[in-house]
């Protein structure tokens, strides 16, 4: 065999204000030239005309490629988080208006400590403690500039978004850009302005909305996008698990717990408010929180789509977690009745709770290592999820699983993680 070098060259693009600025350092981006003919050719007539040829109609877009899918689950997962993240740090921000020592407010961005931790976004036993109103603690101001988790989670969605180019539409690829380009800076401007903050946060939610609903509305439902789909309802589902026992378990009492806090972070007050008023109570609540599959925020909804998602990936190999799923929605039924089936819970009852939300917690992020294992293995080169793909019992799956946080997660920099 012999080749033949195409003319052509390397070129560079300077490109400021897009999102692909700063891939090198002057902020430009480079770009292949190909020069494919020395002469000029006859120039096409438009419109081209139609040819009648018979073409076959399918509902299919063929196979999908192990490291898509690896990318399409992160996407989803790392949109989800910052988009809870965003949710998380607005509600505590609000509270730092008002916060006095003793105050309500403050004791409640105290117990959300715990909540923080669990969501990756400052270093486990750091707690949050507000010094005076309107100061944000040092804590915070690392959780979200520079190199902290959320810009962290930033850089990875822009990452992930980068190995996805054939596979997101204009508009999806301008949210995208305008998520991971100017919306980060924006969060990162804002670090240490408390109001400025606040703003950007809700803008990060209302682009976290957007993204949402294009992917609800405008991608095929096939099982690149039941992957997506799944990933971001898996981070929905912990974050609900994780705002609840930081509300309402750790051994708290009715009378401590934080249930309005907790309807305020699962975006369910004005829900509440329709059904019992303004009575709070721990019942109601953890019903609506946990166990309503009309609340599209709570618990047993995001499972019962996560179970629907895994039916429709592709091969359906054996061992998938479907059972799995199924248990654990009626465990969560379980959890919820014995709560509420005592008019007065007391702190027995609040550790119980504790508990067993805890273990859901690690059954779900076992199911999502389950699915790293079965699909996203890059170990043995190019794999493609379709009716002939079937995983080898020997491959070793890229260690993407669930609760490994940012570090392991795909995008982080090796090749296996992004599509080419």
């Amino acid at each position: 065999d012999s080749y033949r070098v195409m003319p052509g060259g390397f070129a560079r693009l300077p490109v400021s204000g897009s999102p692909f600025s700063g891939i090198l350092a002057d902020g430009s981006i480079t770009k292949d030239v190909w020069v494919l003919d020395d002469g000029a050719k006859p120039t096409v007539q438009y419109p081209l005309p139609i040819t009648m040829q018979t073409v076959d109609l399918v509902r299919s877009t063929g196979g999908l490629q192990s490291r898509i899918a690896d990318n399409l689950f992160w996407l989803g997962r790392y949109m989800a988080r910052i988009d809870v993240s965003a949710r998380l740090l607005r509600a505590v921000y609000t509270r730092l208006l008002n916060a006095r020592d003793g105050s309500p407010q403050a004791q409640e961005i105290t117990d959300l400590s715990r909540l923080f931790w669990a969501h990756g976004l400052v270093p486990w036993d750091e707690p949050i403690t507000p010094h005076a109103a309107g100061e944000i603690p040092e804590i915070l101001l690392q959780a979200t500039g520079g190199d902290g988790p959320l810009q962290n989670d930033f850089a990875q969605t822009y990452r992930l978004m980068m190995g996805l180019r054939d596979r997101c539409s204009a508009d999806m690829w301008d949210v995208l850009s305008e998520f991971t380009g100017p919306m980060a800076d924006q969060v990162d401007h804002a670090t240490g302005d408390l109001d400025l903050s606040l703003q950007v946060f809700d803008d990060v939610l209302r682009r976290g909305l957007a993204f949402g609903g294009m992917v609800a509305e405008g991608m095929v439902r096939g099982s690149g996008w039941s992957f997506l789909q799944f990933g971001r309802r898996l981070e929905h589902a912990l974050f609900s698990l994780r705002s609840v026992q930081a509300c309402c378990g750790q051994g708290m009492t009715p009378d401590k717990m934080h249930l309005r806090l907790a309807l305020e972070l699962g975006d369910a007050l004005i829900t509440y408010r329709n059904r019992y008023l303004s009575v709070l109570q721990p019942r109601p609540v953890l019903d609506l929180l946990l166990n309503d599959e009309t609340n599209p925020r709570s618990l047993l909804f995001q499972l019962d789509a996560m179970e629907r998602h895994t039916q429709a990936f592709p091969s359906r190999p054996q061992g998938m977690p479907d059972d799995e799923l199924a248990a654990l929605k009626t465990q969560v039924g379980q959890v919820v009745d014995s709560f509420i089936a005592d008019q007065n819970p007391g702190v027995d009852e609040s550790v119980q709770l504790d508990g067993q939300l805890f273990d859901v917690e690690q059954r779900l992020m076992a199911i999502a290592e389950h699915i790293s294992r079965v699909y996203f293995i890059h170990s043995q080169g190019e794999r493609l999820l379709g009716a002939d793909w079937r995983p080898s019992n020997q491959a070793q799956g890229t260690g993407q699983g669930a609760g490994q946080g940012p570090v392991q997660g795909a995008g982080q920099g090796t090749p296996q993680g992004l599509a080419t």
